[in-house]
């Protein structure tokens, strides 16, 4: 494996990560909005607000390991 390779494939590992921690990020604001107690619905949603950011940290690394390549003349 070249080390390309290995950065592609670390970068789709990351991406599919951040794709998993979103959707957990979902799942935290739905549990907030179905939680009676308005102290545990602003925690969830400060806690998916943390996934998002972090999803998106680990997006921005992930974009950095694979540059887009340049236009083949």
């Amino acid at each position: 494996m070249t080390a390309d390779e290995d950065r592609r494939g670390t970068a789709a590992a990351m991406h599919d990560t951040a794709e998993a921690l979103e959707e957990s990020e979902a799942i935290l604001h739905e549990s907030a909005e179905r939680s009676p107690d308005e102290r545990t619905r602003r925690r969830l949603h400060r806690l998916g607000d943390e996934v998002t950011r972090q999803a998106e940290a680990i997006d921005q690394r992930a974009d950095l390991l694979t540059p887009p390549r340049s236009p083949q003349r």
